[in-house]
């Protein structure tokens, strides 16, 4: 048979034929496919829950623990020995609302970056789209995340702090972390798969975004004339959104907010085309 012949086989009645495109040219093409495989983002999902809590001794405790003893030692350094300002509130309510958010975030972020790199036995053997890895991963993280908000409750109710009505918001923030999680994440996990220097590299970053979000320090020491670079970065508006519905704390400028949010989708889209267009090549790398 030529190659004439193959071109004039038609499929049989009712196939719908398919076509196949390489990943890297058509980087919005699957927005489709990946509503037809929903389902497996959920599967992924809860793989990564039972994993987490799998042969552990404390389980979800881990996710209370961590930001809790870190909020002593901040507590001791930052609060009592330097006296940091901490508008208004509790030093360890200020820090602890901090780090609820921060850590959910920090997770996200270094999970989702080494997602493609930690699961060469899944995407060198099967098809499936693989943004699902570092989704799956973001989305096992709000697990944590709620535990990390019971316990700050108990922390509020402890210091007779009640939220205000800014709470109602506080949907928007979580959707903003998520959204930067996911963005910071697609644009690393690709280059993670393909050169392991960056697992090196991924600590050093958290550190230095850490310390670039007021986690530990209220925005209002940034001096004004650098506030507009400062607000760039999406998690001060995620730190100070969590900080105002919960604690009533500074109000948030919705001038800086915007800034943030705008940076997070532009991270979310260029990360999503960067992820795409380097998939055929790290999963032959992997």
């Amino acid at each position: 048979m030529t190659l004439t012949d193959y071109r004039e086989l038609e499929p049989p009645s009712g196939v719908k034929p398919t076509r196949i495109r390489r990943a890297d040219q058509v980087p919005w093409s699957n927005f489709e496919e990946l509503w037809r495989h929903r389902e497996l983002c959920w599967v992924l999902t809860w793989r990564n829950i039972r994993v987490r809590y799998k042969q552990t001794v404390l389980g979800a405790s881990w996710a209370i623990l961590q930001p809790f003893m870190l909020m002593i030692v901040f507590t001791i350094f930052f609060g009592w020995l330097t006296r940091m300002p901490s508008d208004g509130l509790p030093y360890p309510v200020f820090v602890y609302t901090g780090l609820t958010a921060w850590q959910f975030f920090a997770r996200a972020f270094n999970e989702g970056s080494a997602s493609i790199a930690n699961s060469p036995h899944l995407i060198t053997k099967i098809y499936f789209p693989r943004l699902y890895l570092p989704i799956s991963v973001t989305l096992a993280c709000l697990v944590d995340l709620f535990f990390g908000l019971v316990a700050l409750a108990a922390l509020l109710a402890w210091y007779g702090i009640a939220p205000g009505a800014a709470i109602l918001l506080m949907p928007l923030f979580m959707a903003l972390a998520i959204v930067t999680a996911l963005g910071a994440s697609f644009l690393i996990a690709p280059a993670h798969a393909i050169y392991r220097d960056v697992a090196h590299l991924l600590p050093f970053l958290t550190q230095v975004w850490l310390f670039a979000s007021p986690v530990v320090y209220p925005a209002s020491l940034v001096p004004e004339r650098w506030r507009w670079l400062y607000d760039l970065n999406p998690m001060v508006t995620v730190v100070d959104g969590f900080r105002w519905g919960l604690t009533r704390g500074a109000p948030l400028g919705w001038e800086d907010a915007l800034s943030g949010s705008f940076v997070a989708a532009a991270m979310l889209v260029l990360g999503y085309v960067y992820f795409r267009r380097r998939e055929a090549v790290m999963t032959d790398i992997v």
